[in-house]
């Protein structure tokens, strides 16, 4: 797999332990047999795992790039479909098929919370890098620390009433 947009160069390999040779072309079949299996071995151990879903990617945002066309007066090109700020949901989907498909696989172990992020982001379709006014990211997929903040408290519920060890 890569990076998208202004981080197309990016590459990211995926293979099992032990594994030699080539990565697989679509890492996305092992990455959810791999998915699956990790979630089923902590469930086999007695722990409940917490999956947080990956927040939306928007492949051709810059908050650098933003700021610049702001101040040359070239905000008209932050406005509309075609805008950085925002992508449709399908390729929110699209990027994170592999994910989803896993965790809403038949055989995926229900004792595994998946808590979704996509609710901070999206609405009506589309997936904006503003949240509340204010951007709620730095880059193309990495959110600002207050926005770190809101998908922390969407862990919350999920913690309610967890004793730490040690404490």
């Amino acid at each position: 797999g890569g990076g998208l947009g202004v981080d197309g160069h990016n590459r990211v390999t995926i293979r099992r332990v032990g594994d030699e040779g080539p990565a697989p072309d679509d890492p996305g079949p092992l990455f959810r047999t791999l998915l699956q299996e990790t979630a089923s071995e902590l469930v086999t151990l007695g722990l409940r795992p917490v999956i947080l879903e990956q927040v939306p990617e928007f492949p051709e945002y810059s908050s650098a790039r933003v700021v610049r066309q702001l101040v040359v007066g070239a905000g008209a090109v932050l406005e509309g479909d075609d805008s950085p700020l925002n992508v449709p949901v399908s390729v929110v989907e699209q990027r994170q098929r592999a994910f989803l498909q896993a965790v809403t696989a038949p055989d995926f172990p229900r004792q595994a919370t998946v808590v979704r992020t996509r609710q901070l982001f999206c609405e009506s379709g589309r997936c904006s890098v503003i949240r509340d006014g204010r951007p709620a990211y730095f880059d193309n997929n990495h959110v600002t620390t207050s926005t770190a903040v809101h998908i922390g408290e969407l862990l919350d519920p999920v913690f309610a009433g967890v004793q730490l060890s040690g404490r």
